[in-house]
């Protein structure tokens, strides 16, 4: 009995002493991320101006610079903070990632075409969005012989009903490929 005794007292003396040392850590206040796709606009010396859709633009921080292969208008995919507005359209941003996005058209497959685009499993859709004219799609697959050039969107027209009420489209992200191997990647 005596053990316990001794050991609430460490205890209420170290507590006390690890509250006012900074032990648990600083109460910061919460940093919320963003994430968006964006094309490269135009590139300054210092900083980068994205334009994320037609009514809205991101300037990179000073001293930011993109890959070399990143060029004006090719498309990337952003994650970053707000540091401050410049007006209503414009947003001056803190990037901490950013990668190149592989752009293309879909493919539309007509009625009673026949349907030669290959299909294998794609692993798990992360997130799908809708911005300036793009369907931006994040999500993970298994590897293939030519990983980027192996993937397609499909209109596939044969399932769909123009004449209804309310007309729908039908899109299929295919992987394109005969053989793929157990490993996958994150596009």
């Amino acid at each position: 009995m005596k053990s316990i005794y001794k050991a609430l007292l460490v205890f209420a003396i170290i507590l006390p002493l690890a509250s006012c040392s900074n032990f648990w850590g600083e109460d910061e206040p919460d940093v919320i991320y963003y994430e968006s796709m964006a094309n490269v606009h135009s590139i300054q010396n210092n900083s980068v101006l994205f334009k994320a859709n037609p009514s809205l633009y991101f300037t990179s921080q000073d001293g930011f610079e993109l890959d070399d292969s990143i060029s004006t208008g090719d498309r990337v995919w952003l994650y970053f903070t707000l540091i401050d507005s410049l007006s209503s359209t414009m947003y001056n941003i803190n990037i901490y990632s950013y990668a190149e996005v592989e752009s293309r058209p879909f493919f539309q497959l007509e009625k009673d075409a026949s349907d030669t685009i290959l299909s294998k499993d794609i692993y798990q859709l992360q997130k799908c969005w809708i911005s300036d004219n793009y369907l931006n799609v994040i999500f993970y697959a298994y590897a293939s012989v030519s990983p980027f050039s192996s993937f397609e969107l499909v209109r596939d027209m044969n399932r769909e009903d123009t004449l209804a009420a309310k007309p729908k489209i039908y899109l299929d992200l295919r992987h394109n490929t005969a053989s793929i191997t157990p490993y996958w990647y994150n596009l």
